[in-house]
């Protein structure tokens, strides 16, 4: 599982690099960077959000986000943390990450979960539509609906991605 006591291995295999005491990670392609403090135990975003070591599932976004801007995807089209009225808790939720297209119209919700989550995660989303599907029920422009995990295995990265086609049902 990717978590804060192999946070160096998960992070030497994704290609970051220690300076200055933190690792860092530079995307030439979109010129942006992500920064991993693990003195202030901070995950810092190019689009200025930060996360911290507190939960395991913030390393899954981390190694998603270094997955899509390795893609060359713009951090201007990625939104961590959208917060929607209705989702996974009474004051509604918040997706881990949306990514939209050139027109700033919605492609892609994701909600990352670690590899011990998604299992139970899927069937939720098979058996009732889970977290997913209440965020895509706000927005309908929304193509694409990921359930995402990641692991780190003997040195190496492995993810996990359940992808809906909601294309069909767009509004």
């Amino acid at each position: 599982m990717l978590d804060r006591k192999n946070v160096t291995g998960v992070l030497t295999a994704l290609g970051y690099e220690m300076s200055d005491g933190a690792w860092q990670k530079y995307f030439p392609d979109v010129d942006c960077k992500i920064t991993v403090d693990p003195v202030l135990k901070k995950i810092f975003y190019p689009n200025g959000f930060e996360r911290g070591f507190d939960h395991n599932e913030n390393f899954v976004v981390l190694e998603c986000m270094t997955r899509l801007l390795d893609k060359d995807r713009r951090p201007s089209d990625i939104e961590l943390e959208k917060k929607w009225r209705l989702g996974h808790g009474a004051s509604g939720g918040r997706s881990d990450i949306c990514i939209s297209g050139l027109d700033g119209k919605m492609l892609a919700i994701i909600e990352c979960k670690t590899s011990v989550e998604f299992d139970a995660a899927l069937e939720q989303t098979k058996l009732d539509g889970g977290q997913l599907f209440s965020y895509w029920q706000q927005t309908r422009e929304c193509n694409r609906l990921v359930l995402y995990a990641s692991d780190f295995v003997d040195g190496k990265i492995m993810h996990r991605a359940e992808s809906i086609d909601c294309s069909q049902f767009c509004f």
